[in-house]
């Protein structure tokens, strides 16, 4: 299946795992290239948008892990997990190089049934 995040799926997932391209978009980086390495002019755009779609494929029971670097911006990722109506259930990181790659873990705030 090909699908542009969640354009092309249906159903609620127990889990959901998004590896997502986290580095700040680089002015005049080709178009190609940033679609395929950055995840906006952050680096957490492309995250905040899964999370927002994630939402309709999630239930109270359900989680979802996200990956993330201290290349992005990492404060405004965690404000838009809070205000998107996750809890963070933990977050994990490992030093590599020059950065720091975290796993969040999400749930849903969410009681009762889905909007």
């Amino acid at each position: 299946m090909q699908s542009d995040l969640f354009s092309s799926v249906s159903g609620v997932f127990e889990i959901l795992v998004f590896n997502a391209p986290y580095l700040r978009e680089e002015e005049g980086e080709p178009k190609e290239e940033a679609e395929m390495l950055s995840g906006g002019k952050e680096g957490v755009e492309l995250s905040l948008r899964f999370l927002e779609e994630a939402r309709e494929h999630l239930d109270k029971k359900s989680s979802l892990i996200l990956t993330a670097s201290s290349a992005s911006n990492l404060e405004l990722l965690e404000k838009g997990i809070s205000n998107l109506g996750y809890a963070l259930s933990g977050k994990i990181s490992k030093s590599f190089f020059m950065e720091e790659i975290y796993a969040f873990i999400l749930s849903s705030k969410r009681q009762g049934p889905r909007i």
